[in-house]
Formats: C-alpha cells, sequence, structure tokens
C-alpha cells in the first residue's frame, strides 16, 4: 500500500478487513480463464473468420447432433436472440441448415452441413491445445477432479436463482443494500 494516501487505505481497508477479495474470488478467476482462453481460440482461429459463439455453435453440433434453437441456446450459453442471428449468418455461410420440422412448425432445429463439420474438425484441435497449455501442470486426475467441481459449482448456482426469485437470502441482502443506499441519499 505504499503510496497510497490515508482517504485511498480507509477505502480498500473494509473490503480487505472483511476477507473478500474481488481478485481471488472464484467467479472473477473463473471467468478470467474462461475470457483469456476465448482471446487467445479467437487470436488462433483468426485466419479462419471464426469467433467464440460461431466455434461454440458447431462444437455443440458436432457433439450433440442437431439440435433445437433452444437446445443449443442453452448448450452453448448463447442468449437465443443472439443465436437465432448467429445461426441465421451461419446458414449464409453454409455451415448449418435451419429446418422447421413438420411435426412442429413452431421450433427450428439447427444441423451441420459438410462445410461446418469440416470446419469444426479444424477447429477442435486448437481448443484442445489450449485447454492443455490452460491445464499445464495438473495431472490427470486433478483435471477430472477441477472439471467436476466446475460443474457442480454450476448446477448450485440453480440454488441462488430460486434464492432470488422467492425472496430468499440473495434477494434480502438486494433489498437491504437497497434501503441503505436510499438512506444515505436522504441524509
Amino acid at each position: 500500500m505504499r503510496g497510497m494516501s490515508e482517504a485511498s487505505k480507509k477505502k480498500t481497508a473494509p473490503a480487505a478487513r472483511g476477507g473478500y477479495r474481488l481478485s481471488t474470488s472464484f467467479p472473477y478467476l473463473a471467468r478470467r480463464v474462461g475470457l483469456r482462453i476465448g482471446e487467445l481460440f479467437e487470436l488462433a482461429a483468426a485466419s479462419l473468420g471464426v469467433d467464440v459463439p460461431t466455434y461454440r455453435v458447431l462444437a455443440a453440433l458436432r457433439e450433440q447432433g442437431g439440435q433445437t434453437l433452444s437446445d443449443l441456446s442453452k448448450g452453448t450459453d448463447i442468449p437465443l436472440p443472439t443465436l437465432s442471428r448467429l445461426v441465421t449468418v451461419m446458414s449464409r455461410q453454409g455451415l448449418v441448415t435451419r429446418a422447421r420440422p413438420e411435426s412442429n412448425g413452431r421450433i427450428v432445429a439447427i444441423s451441420l452441413l459438410p462445410q461446418g463439420q469440416l470446419l469444426v474438425e479444424a477447429l477442435v484441435p486448437m481448443a484442445i491445445r489450449l485447454e492443455q497449455i490452460a491445464l499445464t501442470g495438473l495431472s490427470v486426475a486433478e483435471t477430472r477432479i477441477l472439471k467436476g467441481q466446475l460443474e457442480t459449482a454450476f448446477a448450485n448456482l440453480d440454488a441462488a436463482e430460486a434464492e432470488i426469485r422467492g425472496g430468499g437470502q440473495l434477494a434480502q441482502i438486494a433489498q437491504q443494500a437497497l434501503s441503505e443506499r436510499q438512506l444515505r441519499k436522504r441524509a
């Protein structure tokens, strides 16, 4: 903290005393890893003109086969409106097909075309290599454990959503912060 004014030290001290640090928090670290891998993937795939969302769609279709737009949205973590626009572009590029099944005209089924299959097969080794680099120093067992822990953490977050929507502790914390903020404005 050398070089910081006393006022600056006082502003940062409560967070440090409380034990919470953004720089070591799980969501911050997990997002940092994901964003960095995404940046590097796009750098490696730049010559192919592929970004991370496009890769996710191709890889999900490679892994799961044809899917509805809704299922693809859930599997790629791409919001439905964004995914719909992306799939339209990918369809124009000859990478995927969009079709409405005769049995249900309300859904859109997305499938890989041969050009999309060739492209994803060229991209998968890049994704594998980036994962290898990111996990350097971890054993196969540690990697398996880490991935399992991340899947568990993701599944656990359904409880957080229920807490927020159901007026539980997270909703109460947010309400308390709002009340305190409103009181400070009045003072």
